[in-house]
């Protein structure tokens, strides 16, 4: 583990490539019980009882997870910047014709649709620039339309990854912090990177685009006591354009 200076968003990428056939396997068959349990139905429950009209799943990966957003809405779009997950979403994920996968940058992303719910499931901490992906989901939105999603909780992950103790680390600031990819007790040679960033940035990043929280879940996971997941639902503001 280390922490990196800089980093591009090509590297990112091609981190995510490079790791995209295991992470679809490792969900597929069941490993990582951290998503098939905790986050998938916790996201879930989150979303309205009503029907949404479009719905845009943000940072799709290998679509399994819009695999159960499939009931939820009549017209799913999935986007994500990694070709290989995009590729392996389009060929492995049942479908039926309201939904497709598009590879595409989630700060510009834009298709002349407004959505009534946008969902992003574990990918603002692994973004370089958050503040312009959310002032875009702001966009994306209709007037009082939702926005979901879950992070690594900014206040106990670096317990949990025990990187809090490193010299390097400063809570209050934004990091760039590089490892094996893991799931529980098991890693992967395969490294990817994610940002830790204060809780307060991302709450301030909402309110500056109108996004209000109205419910916030801290989720623990296995063998550990804290709460190593957060997930946040957000409406936007209707005087808001």
């Amino acid at each position: 583990m280390r922490k990196l200076d800089k980093i591009e968003k090509k590297q990112i990428i091609e981190q995510w490539n490079l790791i995209a056939q295991e992470r679809f396997y490792q969900i597929q068959n069941g490993e990582d019980d951290s998503f098939s349990n905790i986050l998938v139905p916790n996201m879930i429950s989150l979303l309205s009882s009503k029907k949404y009209e479009k719905l845009l799943d943000l940072g799709c990966g290998n679509g399994i997870f819009t695999s159960n957003l499939i009931s939820h809405s009549n017209e799913i779009i999935g986007i994500d910047l990694s070709e290989k997950n995009i590729e392996i979403a389009r060929g492995n994920i049942p479908l039926n014709n309201n939904t497709q996968f598009v590879v595409a940058d989630a700060e510009t992303f834009n298709n002349d649709i407004k959505y009534d719910c946008i969902i992003s499931n574990m990918v603002l901490m692994d973004v370089m620039n958050v503040d312009r992906i959310v002032c875009n989901i702001s966009k994306l939105l209709i007037k009082n339309g939702e926005f979901i999603f879950s992070i690594t909780h900014p206040c106990y992950w670096p317990i949990y990854w025990n990187y809090y103790k490193e010299d390097w680390f400063d809570y209050n600031k934004e990091l760039i912090i590089e490892n094996n990819f893991r799931i529980g007790n098991t890693s992967i040679e395969q490294k990817t990177i994610h940002f830790h960033r204060p809780l307060e940035f991302y709450f301030n990043i909402l309110q500056k685009n109108s996004l209000n929280i109205e419910v916030m879940k801290e989720l623990k996971g296995k063998n550990f006591n804290l709460p190593r997941f957060l997930l946040i639902k957000c409406r936007k503001e209707e005087n808001y354009d």
